[in-house]
């Protein structure tokens, strides 16, 4: 098999490896913390759009025409 000439002063030593692996190991945790934040934001402003349309809600049952619409848009009829 012949090899380039680049390939040909490619050499790894064990410290490279050791610090690829390291580099590696390192990067997945950064992945994993990021990927968690992520989720956690997520969860948050889903948790604040519940608590918000759930206030509509009862805004509405209670009468109030512009929560309903608010909360259901303009389509949605009045149950009086």
């Amino acid at each position: 098999m012949a090899l380039c000439s680049f390939c040909r002063k490619l050499r790894f030593r064990p410290s490279d490896v050791i610090f690829m692996v390291l580099m590696c190991i390192a990067l997945y945790f950064v992945y994993q913390y990021q990927f968690a934040e992520i989720k956690r934001e997520h969860a948050q402003k889903n948790a604040a759009r519940k608590e918000a349309f759930n206030a509509l809600q009862k805004a509405c049952l209670m009468g109030d025409e512009s929560a309903c619409q608010k909360a259901y848009g303009s389509t949605a009829q009045s149950t009086k």
